[in-house]
């Protein structure tokens, strides 16, 4: 086989079956979809969606919070997490006033991600008074309607 086949063959696995790499370890950074949607919050995203930092921003953001919390771990190299990307940013805006939305890149604050047992990304946690709801744990695609499931059934 040659090596073009090769790369579309990991791409292809990549984008179906999801990036589970551990953290730290992943040398393909540069990873990117045909259609070159970006995971990078936009301005407007911002305000519905909150970008997590630091530990003190998710403990501020995540585990103070007394609304249905959803933190989407991602990292800029997976093409499943950029194909989550406008999904995740419609069940915000559709929710926007029962929960709170929050996206945490999981190579720039690893402590977090490992914290929680996350092993690949995208990973979707859903978090009510500070614990998280694990049987509610996405790892990996889904679609905006059984996202929208999950919501509600949680957030009634």
């Amino acid at each position: 086989m040659n090596k073009g086949l090769l790369s579309s063959i990991a791409l292809t696995l990549c984008l179906f079956a999801g990036c589970n790499t551990p953290w730290g370890k992943a040398d393909n950074r540069t990873l990117q979809t045909s259609s070159g949607t970006s995971n990078q919050p936009t301005s407007t995203e911002e305000t519905v969606v909150k970008q997590i930092t630091n530990r003190a921003e998710f403990d501020d953001i995540v585990l103070k919070s007394s609304k249905l919390v959803v933190v989407d771990f991602y990292a800029t190299w997976c093409g499943p997490c950029k194909i989550m990307t406008p999904i995740y940013k419609e069940i915000a805006k559709l929710f926007k006033h029962r929960c709170v939305f929050a996206k945490l890149d999981a190579d720039n604050v690893k402590e977090i991600p490992g914290n929680y047992g996350i092993e690949g990304v995208p990973s979707f946690l859903f978090f009510k008074e500070g614990k998280e709801i694990k049987e509610k744990r996405i790892a990996g695609t889904i679609s905006k309607d059984k996202f929208e499931e999950i919501i509600n059934s949680l957030s009634k």
